[in-house]
């Protein structure tokens, strides 16, 4: 009960906290990597915001010959 009492204001108490409340697993990158191979899921963070609109498969344009 008393580690828990302590006010932890540590680096790593924050990053803890971070991942936490964000749902991330809790390492570096390399480890973040590892482990998304191993269940063949990116685990890595995105850039965040709208992802823009889709592009929709066109046909090629064909130039007539002649």
């Amino acid at each position: 009960s008393e580690h828990l009492a302590w006010a932890d204001d540590t680096e790593l108490s924050r990053f803890m906290r971070q991942r936490e409340n964000t749902g991330r697993p809790l390492g570096d990158a390399d480890f973040v990597k590892r482990m998304g191979e191993l269940i063949s899921r990116d685990l890595l963070p995105k850039k965040p915001g709208p992802k823009g609109r889709k592009k929709q498969n066109k046909k090629p344009k064909t130039r007539k010959l002649g």
